[in-house]
């Protein structure tokens, strides 16, 4: 995928150098020349693009820039942006923004909890024996095979 986003960006930034060296009226005719072509194969393919997400990203970039440097942006995305809705590309921004800003809570660290069934094995070994402590509870779940801290016992009941 990094290799993709390269090549996305290395493609336009030889198309935006290429652009400088040609006269506005040049420039005028090739975007026209490159509008019609387009309208061309949206017309002839029957299917709607899928681009992938360095293409997304070119758009957004472009599109924020178009919003930065121009007023009325809205109606210039809507006349510069062909293969997709304007509204689409907002929508890819807005996830891009939401993906950045949205953190994943990892693992909160801590001791794992206690398995259900040994919770309720201590809660039926106090009730059965109510002269027993926390102690001794915890050793005789030592001569069942469970090893636990004689704290967990007592948080437990």
């Amino acid at each position: 995928m990094v290799y993709h986003f390269l090549l996305c960006f290395a493609s336009l930034l030889f198309d935006v150098f290429a652009s400088i060296r040609l006269a506005p009226d040049d420039k005028d005719l090739q975007l026209a020349l490159l509008r019609q072509q387009l309208r061309v194969l949206e017309r002839k393919t029957k299917t709607k693009p899928r681009l992938s997400r360095p293409e997304k990203l070119m758009f957004v970039a472009l599109v924020k820039r178009l919003q930065v440097q121009t007023q009325g942006w809205q109606q210039r995305v809507r006349e510069a942006v062909l293969l997709v809705q304007p509204e689409t590309v907002l929508k890819w921004h807005r996830q891009l923004v939401r993906r950045k800003w949205t953190f994943q809570h990892s693992n909160r660290g801590g001791r794992p909890q206690l398995d259900p069934d040994i919770e309720a094995l201590i809660l039926r070994i106090a009730r059965e024996n109510l002269r027993m402590g926390c102690d001794k509870i915890h050793v005789e779940l030592l001569k069942l095979g469970f090893t636990l801290d004689p704290t967990t016992i007592k948080n437990v009941l």
